[in-house]
């Protein structure tokens, strides 16, 4: 199975930080680097990725103290809605005969049909496919014939 994430170290801060390709440029401190950063170790997951990153930046006397609490916080997996594919439908639902949308109606929508997400967010991304228009305030107009 292919890593999906790397955790490399900056040469310049020291400072360890994840990225998906070898990284030339750490976020941290801005640093560019020709050849990319020496990866320190690989992760599967964000949520691996995110105890890695952060134990290694952890001083090596707190690291070992540190390790066990995380182990004993019980692991949360998010929640999973069905994601974009099923939110333009949603949107077609909750549209009015016009095709515009209010963000309340969004929001109750999304909430019935568990989907565990912001309406803002929906609707932003719904804009940056082009499926949608912002009015102003809280009016969407949804770009599509009805």
């Amino acid at each position: 199975m292919a890593h999906l994430w790397l955790v490399c170290r900056c040469p310049s801060c020291g400072r360890h930080h994840g990225s998906k390709v070898p990284a030339h440029r750490c976020p941290l401190c801005g640093h560019r680097s020709v050849p990319p950063f020496p990866v320190h170790a690989e992760a599967a997951n964000a949520a691996e990725l995110q105890r890695m990153v952060t134990l290694a930046n952890t001083p090596e006397d707190l690291r070992d103290d540190l390790a066990r609490r995380l182990d004993a916080v019980p692991a949360q997996r998010p929640r999973e809605g069905r994601g974009p594919s099923a939110w333009l439908g949603l949107l077609r639902q909750v549209a009015d005969g016009e095709g515009r949308l209010d963000v309340e109606h969004v929001a109750d929508a999304l909430r019935r049909a568990g989907e565990p997400v912001a309406a803002m967010d929906v609707l932003e991304h719904a804009s940056s496919a082009g499926l949608v228009l912002h009015e102003g305030g809280a009016r969407w107009r949804l770009l599509e014939e009805r």
